[in-house]
């Protein structure tokens, strides 16, 4: 049979390994609820808010969200940058996006540059709603408080 318990200090239901949830939709349920054991399971998971985490930071190109769970995301066409973004006009490594206070953007000798905001440039501080754009792809940068 499978284990089914109520944690008391988030209120979620936790299932064991042999159980029909996915880690995904566990991953899901813990972040949505914004609580995160102290030490406990599930500490350091990715995509779960971390302690002191109080701003989530995340990209969406052409209709799709990419969560940024690191302190850097590299964006280009290569099949090894953290986000690839099938388009001619974007270099394998294109730029890298930093979070942080503020989260800045880096072209990294990319063939093309970037615009952000309406402003061909090579290095840009980022707020909530900045418009990218790489090659042809519009992306847009997003960040909120929780």
């Amino acid at each position: 049979s499978d284990f089914k318990a109520t944690d008391n200090w988030t209120g979620l239901r936790y299932v064991d390994a042999n159980a029909y949830l996915p880690a995904k939709t566990i991953l899901f349920c813990i972040a949505a609820a914004g609580a995160q054991r102290p030490g406990g399971a599930g500490a350091g998971l990715a995509g779960a808010p971390q302690p002191g985490s109080r701003t989530r930071h995340w990209i969406e190109i052409n209709g799709t969200r990419h969560q940024i769970s690191r302190a850097t995301l590299v964006l280009g066409r290569s099949t090894e940058a953290d986000v690839r973004i099938d388009d001619p006009g974007v270099s394998r490594r294109h730029c890298e996006i930093r979070t942080g206070s503020p989260s800045t953007i880096q072209d990294l000798g990319s063939t093309n540059g970037i615009v952000v905001d309406g402003q061909h440039t090579t290095r840009a501080t980022l707020r909530d709603g900045s418009r990218i754009v790489v090659g042809s792809t519009t992306i847009i940068y997003r960040q909120a408080e929780g």
